[in-house]
């Protein structure tokens, strides 16, 4: 069963955000994700804002992401990155869903 977390975000331009984004998603397949995605809502009730869906093939891989950010929390490149990305954007919602096999 698959774990997908789901980050809908509020501002930044596509110049500002997608090389970020990029950044963020070679460190995380790097450290346990399958694979990570962006969206821009272009209809609906939050229109401009961003989707960034990361996929973990179980619990165990979402598990390496949890303990990969603690060890990189002194990594004075994934700080920068860090500060960068608040500095844009803001989370405005999550949701961790698990895939159920059909």
């Amino acid at each position: 069963m698959s774990v997908v977390v789901m980050n809908r975000y509020i501002g930044g331009t596509p110049n500002e955000v997608v090389p970020i984004v990029k950044e963020w998603k070679e460190i995380m397949e790097k450290n346990g994700a399958e694979s990570a995605r962006l969206s821009r809502f272009f209809t609906g009730p939050f229109v401009g804002q961003w989707l960034f869906v990361v996929r973990y093939s179980d619990w165990a891989a979402y598990a390496r992401w949890q303990d990969a950010q603690s060890a990189l929390a002194e990594d004075t490149k994934f700080k920068e990155l860090l500060e960068r990305t608040r500095n844009i954007h803001q989370v405005t919602e999550r949701i961790i869903t698990v895939e159920i096999d059909i």
